[in-house]
């Protein structure tokens, strides 16, 4: 009797070490749209991804998300005779649903919808 009652132990002592463990991991947080984001990829017109090509000798292409606007920063290339790369700066009010984004120029609103988010990839589709 003894000894089955110690096998009864050993065996629920076991389950419950076996069944009682879980992995102490952190949850994953969300990455965030909110930040800088060089363009280093763009479709082409058959709607595959090619390299996205930055002025020579300037800064890197980007948009900064905020809360609530997108600003696209484009550099271009020195002008002949000149050292200082041109820039252009557009900024656009957005809205946000899951992962669709409502990018409103002038009077025309587009959607975009967020493909892949991670702490250092940002991939965007336009609807």
């Amino acid at each position: 009797m003894k000894k089955n009652f110690l096998k009864l132990v050993l065996l629920l002592t076991l389950s419950v070490g076996i069944f009682s463990c879980s992995k102490s991991d952190p949850a994953p947080t969300e990455a965030s749209l909110i930040g800088t984001w060089q363009y280093s990829k763009k479709t082409n017109s058959a709607g595959a991804f090619i390299d996205y090509i930055h002025a020579a000798g300037c800064g890197k292409d980007k948009i900064v998300i905020s809360a609530t606007t997108i600003k696209s920063i484009i550099f271009g290339a020195a002008p002949q005779g000149s050292t200082t790369c041109s820039e252009s700066m557009i900024t656009f009010p957005y809205t946000r649903s899951g992962s669709v984004l409502t990018v409103q120029a002038s009077t025309t609103a587009t959607n975009v919808t967020i493909v892949n988010l991670t702490n250092t990839e940002l991939t965007l589709k336009k609807s």
